[in-house]
């Protein structure tokens, strides 16, 4: 083996090792096992790269895939126990947003094998009906059951209020036990959701501006469907858990000023993009860039992806510190998705089958990414926690700033509680 090609190898495998380390091992909240582990991949790595043994490349990617198996055979948390009136056992009811495809189909899958009853959150019916058809050909446990409901747009609040009376008013549906609020999205460039759209027919012209995308879609709705469930006494806050599925592109997240500064209006919701992130212990210094406010963009707005997860963080926090309410975030680790694979240009000009096992071979599959979403259930997570790639409870110290913020905190929820009262619902 040529040195170019034995180098390229090595970088490559190496490169994958380190788009991986939130998941393996970066973040361990277990000091000496990050230390032991960051050690030996350092030392690895510098043997690789000088050594021209043939057998490097072979060692490195055993070292990868040996790490992968190890992830990808993560254990489920034990499922939740529930009882009816009469304190007979009965199926624990799961809601999951964004529930037919990627994580969310994942986990509604997992929940459903687990014994739940899944109530599948999408916004569109027919992909609601084919993911229930898909999870229903498993065997049941205990008479559970999964239940289509589309229709949920969490881009549309009047469409979400309307998702949750009709739910409400059909006693045929049981009470939600669980929610988990998995639904994402990543945009290219700036997106706003007009006015009209986003709080109903006629708020555009009373002067009420629109909504950027992101924290309209991921942060807004959810905090709107959360809200509704409990005032419909569909979702009980005193017994139910709520999930937050973050990311760690939290860690790059950023709230302008505006947010906190201004004492009424809309925060820096309406349109903009705030990006960056503050120097902290937590961030990779290379990729922790000084915070921009920008007006306009062309490429895949990660900005607006990092904030809105930076939100959830936030709200699992504000529904625990408000209500009691078991509620954790969660980050589900690199997952191989359509929203992952339409995230990197770079294989654009490959073919979706050498796409599909690259990916398959870099990232976590969604299965394995729902055993560590569902650890958010555990007693352990429930005090406004969030948890890690690895299932692991991440102490605030290494969160961003905002995240442990109770200024932002509440500054957030108090934009979000006013937004909700903007909606025009007929």
């Amino acid at each position: 083996m040529g040195p170019i090609l034995h180098r390229a190898l090595c970088g490559l495998l190496l490169a994958m090792l380190g788009i991986r380390a939130p998941d393996f091992f970066w973040f361990d909240v277990r000091p000496l096992a990050w230390l032991a582990r960051g050690a030996g991949l350092a030392a690895a790595a510098r043997a690789t790269l000088t050594a021209r043994d043939a057998r490097s490349p072979a060692a490195l990617a055993a070292v990868f895939l040996g790490l992968k198996a190890r992830d990808e055979a993560r254990s489920l948390p034990k499922a939740m126990a529930c009882a009816d009136a009469r304190g007979e056992p009965r199926p624990c009811v799961a809601l999951v947003t964004g529930a037919n495809s990627g994580i969310g189909f994942a986990t509604s899958r997992t929940l459903f094998e687990q014994g739940y009853t899944v109530v599948l959150g999408c916004r569109r019916g027919r992909a609601c009906r084919d993911a229930a058809a898909a999870i229903g050909l498993l065997e049941t446990r205990g008479g559970n059951v999964v239940v289509p409901r589309g229709g949920l747009d969490l881009g549309a609040l009047p469409e979400v209020r309307r998702w949750v009376s009709e739910y409400a008013a059909d006693d045929a549906l049981p009470p939600i036990d669980v929610l988990i609020n998995n639904a994402g999205l990543t945009l290219e460039g700036k997106q706003v959701i007009p006015a009209d759209t986003f709080f109903g027919a006629g708020r555009g012209g009373d002067g009420t501006p629109g909504v950027e995308t992101g924290i309209a879609v991921m942060h807004i709705g959810h905090h709107a469907l959360t809200r509704w469930l409990i005032e419909d006494r569909v979702l009980d806050a005193a017994q139910a858990r709520l999930v937050m599925v973050s990311s760690d592109a939290m860690y790059f997240g950023r709230f302008h000023a505006s947010l906190v500064e201004a004492e009424d209006g809309m925060g820096d919701f309406a349109g903009e993009e705030t990006i960056g992130c503050r120097s902290f212990a937590g961030a990779v210094p290379p990729f922790c860039i000084p915070p921009v406010l920008e007006s306009d963009g062309e490429s895949r707005n990660w900005g607006s992806y990092s904030r809105a997860k930076l939100a959830n963080v936030l709200e699992a926090k504000s529904w625990f510190s408000k209500t009691g309410m078991h509620a954790a975030s969660v980050m589900p680790g690199m997952v191989y998705t359509k929203m992952a694979a339409k995230s990197a240009p770079a294989l654009s000009g490959i073919s979706e089958q050498v796409q599909d096992f690259f990916m398959w071979v870099l990232l976590r599959s969604p299965r394995a990414s729902a055993a560590v979403v569902l650890r958010a259930l555990d007693d352990s997570a429930g005090s406004g926690r969030f948890l890690n790639g690895q299932g692991q409870i991440m102490p605030d110290s290494a969160l961003p700033p905002e995240a442990s913020d109770p200024v932002v905190a509440e500054s957030l929820w108090a934009v979000s509680e006013r937004m909700l009262g903007k909606v025009k619902y007929l």
